[in-house]
C-alpha cells in the first residue's frame, strides 16, 4: 500500500511541476546517448541490482546475524540495489525511443522473470517494481497517460498479490510445523519445492494446503 501510495503522490508531484514551471524554448540539453549505450548501460545496472537484492534477500531470510557483515558491505549493496530501478528507466527509455520490437520483448521478458523473483525473494515490490518504473517512464515520455498499461499494471497486482501472500502463508506455516533439524530460514525461500516436499511427507495437511494454494 505504502508503495501504491507513493505512486500517486509522484504522479502528481510531477503534474504539479509541469503546471507551475514554465516551458522553455531554449533547450541547454541537446545531446543524448546512443540506443546502444542507453541498453548495455541499463542491462548492467539492472543485472549489479538484482546481484545485490539477491544476496540482500538470501542473507537476511537465511538468518545471518548483521553484526557479522561490515557496515561497508551493507553500504555497497543498499548503492548496488538502488541501480536496478535506473536501469529499468534506461531500458525503458531505450524503447519509448526506438519503438524497437526487440527492446520491446527484452522490457517484457525482464518484467516477467522479476514476478516470479518477487515471490521466491519473499518481495512483492521486486516483483512489481520493472512495471511500475516501465509505466511511468512511458507516462512522463508520452506526456499522456498510458491508459492501457496502467489497467495492465492494476490487473497483475490483483493477481500477483493474493498468489504472493497464499504461497508465504504456505511456507511459513509449514516451516513453522517442520522439526528444529530441518528448519533452514534461507532453504524456505530459496528451495520452496524442497520444503513443500518435506512438509507434505511429514504433514499431510501440508501437502493438501499446498494443493490447493500453489
Amino acid at each position: 500500500m505504502a508503495i501504491l501510495i507513493g505512486f500517486v503522490f509522484l504522479f502528481c508531484g510531477y503534474i504539479a511541476g509541469v503546471k507551475i514551471i514554465p516551458l522553455r524554448k531554449d533547450q541547454f540539453l541537446v545531446t543524448d546517448w546512443s540506443t546502444g549505450w542507453t541498453v548495455l548501460v541499463g542491462l548492467s545496472c539492472i543485472a549489479l541490482g538484482l546481484y545485490a537484492t539477491w544476496g540482500f534477500q538470501v542473507s537476511s531470510h537465511g538468518g545471518v546475524a548483521s553484526t557479522k557483515v561490515s557496515s561497508l558491505v551493507v553500504t555497497i549493496q543498499v548503492l548496488a540495489r538502488m541501480l536496478e530501478p535506473v536501469g529499468a528507466v534506461l531500458l525503458s527509455y531505450a524503447y519509448l525511443k526506438t519503438r524497437s520490437f526487440s527492446l520491446f520483448v527484452l522490457v517484457v521478458a525482464i518484467a516477467a522473470a522479476k514476478l516470479p523473483l518477487g515471490i521466491i525473494l519473499n518481495s512483492k515490490e521486486i516483483g512489481i517494481s520493472f512495471i511500475a518504473i516501465f509505466v511511468m517512464t512511458k507516462w512522463i515520455y508520452d506526456g499522456r497517460l498510458p491508459y492501457r498499461w496502467i489497467v495492465t499494471f492494476m490487473i497483475i497486482i490483483t493477481l500477483y498479490f493474493p498468489f504472493s501472500y497464499a504461497y508465504r502463508a504456505t511456507l511459513v506455516i509449514g516451516n513453522s510445523l517442520l522439526p528444529s533439524r530441518l528448519k533452514r530460514p534461507m532453504n524456505i525461500w530459496i528451495k520452496p519445492p524442497r520444503r513443500m516436499k518435506e512438509m507434505g511427507e511429514l504433514f499431510p495437511e501440508c501437502s493438501r494446503l499446498r494443493q490447493g494454494l500453489i
